[in-house]
Parts: structure tokens; sequence; C-alpha cells
């Protein structure tokens, strides 16, 4: 499946991440986010008052590609600096990788595709944690919590279905 926009100045997606005193994980956010399979994206980079190198780190990156922009604003927590992203995207859909993810490099392809497929408003996915101890990636149990997600084909779900549980399938 391909995906374009219909007007050219706007991306299919806006990625919108939060950022308070990342420094040490934001290049390889940032990369992460770069070598994307689909490549119809922007990256907003919300610095919410660091005290590190974060926003200059940000700054640098978005003097070398269009597609990313740094926002600074003073310290107001991740869901003011997300709502200020939102202010600022112009992508059909929004995706909120926090500084410190890594997203394998078909992540927002596939969402968008499963997106289509099944004409979903939200999509969410499996996260894992790297341990820096023993250099391995470990599945989070709580980013998808599988016993309220409807033991369905495909397990989409709406309002209606599993209305009880909407908001409670995920912690991310």
């Amino acid at each position: 499946m391909s995906f374009c926009t219909n007007n050219t100045t706007s991306p299919l997606v806006s990625i919108i991440s939060p950022v308070l005193n990342k420094e040490r994980y934001l290049d390889q956010f940032i990369k992460s986010v770069q070598t994307q399979t689909l490549q119809d994206w922007e990256l907003i980079i919300v610095d919410d008052g660091s005290e590190d190198s974060s926003a200059e780190i940000a700054e640098r990156y978005a003097a070398g590609d269009q597609r990313i922009r740094c926002i600074r604003s003073l310290h107001r927590n991740a869901g003011a600096a997300r709502n200020t992203g939102i202010d600022h995207a112009s992508g059909k859909y929004i995706c909120f990788p926090d500084p410190d993810d890594w997203c394998k490099n078909e992540m927002i392809e596939r969402m968008l595709t499963a997106a289509g497929e099944h004409n979903a408003d939200v999509v969410i996915c499996q996260a894992d944690q790297f341990s820096e101890i023993d250099r391995t990636f470990k599945p989070i149990s709580s980013a998808i919590i599988p016993k309220n997600i409807p033991e369905t084909k495909d397990h989409c779900y709406n309002r209606h279905s599993n209305g009880a549980y909407l908001f409670q399938s995920t912690v991310i």
C-alpha cells in the first residue's frame, strides 16, 4: 500500500514529541524517524524548557531537514507540549512517540496501513524496552493490556463494542 497526500505542502503524518532534558536519546530518536519507510511526515519537537542541549540538538536537525521543526516553550509538562505540537501540526494523522523511543523503520507505514484497512481513528502498537544493562529489547508488558482488548480476529474495537475499556487498552 502506498500513501500520498493531495496537498503537496502538507505531510501525511505529524510526529509530535515533547522533549525535556533528553539530549542522551535525541539523536537516536530523530534518526529513527528520518529512516522511516514512509517519508511523508513532519517531526515537531516541542522543547518543554530543557536545561540540557536538547533544544540545540533538535534545532541542528531542523536546520538540515525541512521536515523537522523545533518549538521552544516554558516547562509545562508533556501534555501541554503535545498540545502545542498539535497546534502547529499540518498532517492528516498524528503520532506521539517520546524522545527516548526508537521507532522501527516501518512503524509509521504499518500503523497507517492498519488504520486504512480497518478505517480506524486510533491505532496502538506494542512497545519494547531497551535494557542498557544487558543491551537487549524486552516487551513492555503494560504497553498493551490484552485483557482489555476484545478477542476478535483483528483486535479491532470501537466505543460500541468495547466502550468500558476504550481508553484502558494501553497505558501509552
